[in-house]
């Protein structure tokens, strides 16, 4: 049976554009920087060809760089007024609450644990090689591992709610917005200088 062999060739780069906002709440346009890292991969088989891989490699990642500054978004209200635009929202949303996956996590892998060791304590004892315990505390051991297997969705659909209805232009002050605005803004020159360096 013949072994094919590849090797996978990978390449990143970098950029940065200037992205133009009219903002819905008081009209004012505003910019502010944009900068992705992109990868892109290509592979040779045997080996022959490795140096085209790495040229495809490359503009993989450029046209994936390209198309990520064309069009990805930033959650950067306006500084004058402090509003997030409608399609910020949803990126303000994916990264709240991420400790609530992480402990969802934690109790379903608790929860397995609980288990497998009531299953071992449970084969020990009729083998003998443990007292049997009192019905009580095996009960009591099964609704421990239950309530913390359920505890696991529970909090992942907590999470998902709770971003569903979180909205950043209610949940934070508008001074605090503005100034995340501010620290994020570029002036009109700025722009036009970041948008003349990447067309060169």
């Amino acid at each position: 049976m013949p072994v094919i062999v590849t090797t996978t060739y990978t390449a990143s780069v970098s950029g940065t554009t200037a992205v133009a906002v009219r903002c819905e709440e008081c009209g004012e346009k505003y910019y502010y920087q944009l900068s992705r890292v992109a990868y892109g991969q290509a592979s040779a088989m045997y080996g022959i060809g490795r140096e085209e891989a790495k040229r495809q490699a490359t503009r993989n990642a450029k046209r994936r760089l390209r198309r990520a500054l064309e069009e990805d978004i930033d959650p950067v209200p306006c500084p004058e007024c402090g509003w997030y635009q409608e399609k910020m929202l949803p990126l303000l949303r994916q990264g709240r609450l991420r400790w609530l996956t992480h402990v969802a996590g934690g109790c379903l892998v608790g929860g397995i644990v609980l288990f497998v060791s009531l299953m071992f304590f449970m084969w020990a004892a009729h083998e003998k090689k443990v007292p049997d315990p009192p019905d009580w505390v095996a009960w009591a051991w099964v609704g421990l591992a239950g309530l913390v297997l359920l505890a696991a969705p529970v909090l992942v659909v907590s999470r998902i709610v709770l971003n569903r209805l979180y909205d950043g232009n209610k949940a934070l002050k508008k001074r605090e917005r503005i100034l995340r605005g501010q620290e994020r803004a570029i002036t009109r020159e700025e722009a036009d200088e970041l948008l003349k360096r990447q067309d060169d």
